[in-house]
């Protein structure tokens, strides 16, 4: 149980991070000379989770995803 709770841990933290990555892309795209504008986060954020998906089993990526979208309404 303690290992389950410390595994959940680590995919919250990583969703979280993942929602934090988008957020800094999407604010550096407003200074790049090759982007005018800024992406959306939230789909941003969706391709980010979605590219690590075949790197998780299924229950993982689950929780990644909902910390993720979960980090971006805060």
């Amino acid at each position: 149980l303690r290992k389950m709770r410390n595994q959940e841990q680590t995919w919250s933290a990583i969703g979280e991070a993942v929602a934090t990555l988008a957020r800094r892309i999407s604010e550096g795209c407003g200074d790049s000379a090759f982007f005018t504008g800024q992406p959306a986060i939230a789909p941003l954020c969706d391709r980010l989770v979605q590219s690590i998906d075949d790197q998780l089993d299924l229950e993982a990526w689950i929780v990644v995803e909902a910390s993720a979208r979960a980090s971006l309404r805060r």
